[in-house]
Protein backbone atom coordinates (compact mmCIF):
# COMPACT_ATOMS: atom_id res chain seq x y z
CA UNK A 1 0.00 0.00 0.00
CA UNK A 2 1.22 3.50 -0.87
CA UNK A 3 0.16 7.00 0.00
CA UNK A 4 0.31 9.02 -3.20
CA UNK A 5 0.10 12.80 -2.84
CA UNK A 6 -0.28 15.39 -5.58
CA UNK A 7 0.13 19.11 -5.03
CA UNK A 8 -0.73 21.98 -7.37
CA UNK A 9 -1.81 25.60 -7.42
CA UNK A 10 -5.52 26.07 -6.88
CA UNK A 11 -6.01 26.87 -10.58
CA UNK A 12 -4.62 23.44 -11.55
CA UNK A 13 -6.70 21.28 -9.19
CA UNK A 14 -8.93 19.99 -11.99
CA UNK A 15 -5.81 18.44 -13.51
CA UNK A 16 -5.00 16.55 -10.31
CA UNK A 17 -8.56 15.33 -9.95
CA UNK A 18 -8.50 14.14 -13.57
CA UNK A 19 -5.29 12.16 -12.91
CA UNK A 20 -6.94 10.38 -9.98
CA UNK A 21 -10.12 9.77 -11.96
CA UNK A 22 -8.22 8.46 -15.01
CA UNK A 23 -6.55 5.84 -12.80
CA UNK A 24 -9.72 4.84 -10.93
CA UNK A 25 -8.74 6.36 -7.59
CA UNK A 26 -12.22 6.42 -6.07
CA UNK A 27 -11.46 7.99 -2.69
CA UNK A 28 -9.03 10.82 -1.96
CA UNK A 29 -8.64 13.67 0.49
CA UNK A 30 -7.87 17.31 -0.26
CA UNK A 31 -6.19 19.91 1.95
CA UNK A 32 -5.77 23.60 1.12
CA UNK A 33 -2.23 24.93 1.57
CA UNK A 34 -0.79 28.43 1.80
CA UNK A 35 2.82 28.38 0.62
CA UNK A 36 5.46 30.92 1.63
CA UNK A 37 8.96 31.85 0.51
CA UNK A 38 11.77 33.88 2.07
CA UNK A 39 13.11 34.65 -1.41
CA UNK A 40 10.45 37.21 -2.43
CA UNK A 41 12.84 39.91 -3.63
CA UNK A 42 15.00 37.52 -5.58
CA UNK A 43 12.07 35.59 -7.01
CA UNK A 44 9.65 38.39 -7.80
CA UNK A 45 11.97 41.35 -8.33
CA UNK A 46 10.10 44.00 -6.38
CA UNK A 47 10.40 45.56 -2.96
CA UNK A 48 8.46 43.75 -0.31
CA UNK A 49 8.99 43.27 3.39
CA UNK A 50 7.20 39.95 3.37
CA UNK A 51 6.68 37.01 1.10
CA UNK A 52 3.83 36.70 -1.37
CA UNK A 53 1.81 33.59 -0.43
CA UNK A 54 0.74 31.03 -3.01
CA UNK A 55 -2.47 29.10 -2.69
CA UNK A 56 -2.44 25.44 -3.56
CA UNK A 57 -3.98 22.15 -2.57
CA UNK A 58 -2.64 18.74 -1.67
CA UNK A 59 -4.68 15.70 -2.68
CA UNK A 60 -3.73 12.31 -1.32
CA UNK A 61 -4.98 8.74 -1.50
CA UNK A 62 -4.05 5.28 -0.29
CA UNK A 63 -3.57 3.07 -3.34
CA UNK A 64 -1.84 -0.14 -4.43
CA UNK A 65 1.79 0.26 -5.53
CA UNK A 66 1.00 -0.21 -9.23
CA UNK A 67 -1.57 2.60 -9.16
CA UNK A 68 0.86 4.91 -7.35
CA UNK A 69 3.44 4.24 -10.07
CA UNK A 70 1.12 5.07 -12.99
CA UNK A 71 -0.12 8.20 -11.22
CA UNK A 72 3.48 9.38 -10.72
CA UNK A 73 4.29 8.54 -14.35
CA UNK A 74 1.43 10.78 -15.44
CA UNK A 75 2.60 13.62 -13.17
CA UNK A 76 6.06 13.37 -14.74
CA UNK A 77 4.49 13.47 -18.20
CA UNK A 78 2.40 16.53 -17.23
CA UNK A 79 5.56 18.34 -16.07
CA UNK A 80 7.26 17.63 -19.40
CA UNK A 81 4.26 18.62 -21.52
CA UNK A 82 3.43 21.77 -19.53
CA UNK A 83 6.61 23.47 -18.29
CA UNK A 84 5.76 25.87 -15.47
CA UNK A 85 7.32 27.76 -12.59
CA UNK A 86 4.68 26.05 -10.44
CA UNK A 87 4.16 22.55 -11.86
CA UNK A 88 2.03 19.80 -10.43
CA UNK A 89 4.19 17.89 -7.91
CA UNK A 90 3.76 14.40 -6.56
CA UNK A 91 5.31 12.09 -4.02
CA UNK A 92 4.76 8.56 -2.79
CA UNK A 93 5.22 7.23 0.74
CA UNK A 94 5.24 3.57 1.77
CA UNK A 95 2.47 2.69 4.19
CA UNK A 96 3.93 0.11 6.53
CA UNK A 97 0.75 -0.58 8.44
CA UNK A 98 -2.82 0.68 8.41
CA UNK A 99 -5.46 -0.33 10.92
Amino acid sequence: MKLVALMALAKDMDCIKRVFQDHHVQIYSEVEITGHTFATLKQYGWFSKRDIPTYSSLCFALVPADVAQVVMDEVEQLQQENPSDHPVHGFVIDVEKMI
